[in-house]
């Protein structure tokens, strides 16, 4: 089972991006240079409420994924924001406003044939209860850059929460973005590793669908397989590796060292453990993370 391949190009993405088209610093063309500039090659410029068009952009021949984002209240203690990438018009105007239920926001979305992912859960407050109910969603932030100092308590990180799901069956493709607006340090913080079979708004989609992507903050992970009971994974010069599953407990799924470039894990208990993924940190702690794969198809 190969997860991760050398086979594929790698290409830079953010999927969560503001503009002065809703409360965003930076205008469309400047939000396109600012991510040029720092080697994006997909971007999705996602709005409040709002399809920006970017059709008459200098986009320096990046990916433009039409996008975004939508949100609704479950409750009084908890958010659900959505972004739906590869969405049209008919998607907005479906949209009923902020007391629209979740679930209709990503059924209008995958209506429209777009992807619906679900943004920054930890920042907003989300239980496992709720995240559960929801069907059909395509993908999910792992990390979100401007949830995060010195905007927001320290909320980037989701893979706690995801980890919690998981255990429970919801195993979706994880993605690391900006949700840039201020422009300064939630700049470029995260992107998403997009492995495409070719550099079009329709491989970038299928790259999703197929979890071919993962979060990162700095590292690299370029191939990740299981052989038998083994996981195997090759990364670019780490401190620490961790494979990280259901399990509460496994006394070799941590790899600490210096400029680590590759570790194995042996699964025990496909039962117990559920599903895997890997994390990779360097030596500034910055961390990439894969996404989930279940144990119990394999």
């Amino acid at each position: 089972m190969r997860w991760i391949s050398r086979d594929f190009q790698q290409y830079k993405a953010n999927f969560h991006t503001h503009t002065t088209e809703s409360d965003g610093k930076r205008t469309p063309q400047e939000s396109v240079d600012c991510y040029f500039e720092r080697g994006y090659d997909i971007l999705a410029i996602t709005d409040h409420r709002k399809l920006t068009d970017t059709s008459s952009l200098d986009v320096h021949g990046m990916i433009m994924v039409p996008g975004v984002e939508f949100d609704t209240k479950p409750d009084a203690l908890q958010a659900a924001h959505i972004l739906g990438l590869g969405i049209t018009e008919k998607a907005i105007s479906a949209y009923g406003g902020a007391r629209t239920p979740a679930q209709e926001i990503i059924d209008l979305i995958r209506a429209d044939g777009g992807l619906a992912v679900y943004a920054h859960p930890a920042w907003s407050l989300n239980t496992p209860e709720f995240l559960l109910s929801l069907h059909n969603l395509s993908a999910v932030e792992v990390w979100n850059s401007v949830s995060d100092l010195p905007y927001n308590v320290t909320r980037s990180d989701s893979s706690l929460l995801l980890d919690i799901c998981g255990a429970r069956g919801m195993l979706l493709p994880f993605l690391g973005n900006d949700d840039t607006h201020h422009y300064e340090s939630d700049l470029a913080s995260g992107c998403t590793m997009v492995l495409a079979r070719e550099k079009t708004v329709e491989g970038v989609m299928d790259a999703i669908i197929h979890r071919r992507v993962y979060a990162t903050r700095g590292p690299r992970i370029y191939a990740l397989e299981m052989e038998g009971n083994t996981v195997h994974v090759e990364c670019s010069k780490a401190s620490t590796i961790v494979f990280a599953s259901a399990a509460l407990w496994g006394d070799t799924r941590v790899r600490i060292g210096n400029n680590l470039t590759e570790a194995e894990y042996t699964i025990h208990d496909r039962e117990w453990e559920r599903f895997i993924r890997v994390e990779i940190i360097d030596e500034n702690g910055r961390k990439a993370y894969s996404s989930p794969f279940s144990l119990l198809d394999t």
